[in-house]
């Protein structure tokens, strides 16, 4: 079918990440946008788009997500042993 998505999605720089965003919301929303049977998507910005460009855009989006959040619940630090006084990478949680 046909999908017009607005601002929700367009084939250029997404900027989702306002102070007014809610990124929950919004990873939802790709979810259930992954699952529509576009074959055509006309967005509020740039050219339209196939639905197969739409579904490797929002992969690509939630993957980078993912992967952002983990590394910012979890990061490395270098810590300096005192016995020895090397250093080696610890794993640190960030709250």
């Amino acid at each position: 079918g046909v999908l017009i998505s607005g601002d929700l999605i367009h084939d250029g720089p997404l900027i989702e990440d306002t102070y007014h965003s809610d990124a929950a919301d919004y990873a939802r929303s790709m979810r259930r946008l992954r699952d529509l049977p576009a074959r055509i998507v006309h967005s509020g910005h740039f050219p339209s788009f196939s639905g197969d460009r739409q579904h490797s855009m929002i992969d690509d989006l939630l993957r980078a997500k993912r992967l952002l959040s983990r590394h910012l619940r979890i990061c490395h630090v270098a810590v300096t042993l005192p016995c020895s006084g090397r250093a080696m990478m610890q794993p640190t949680r960030i709250r």
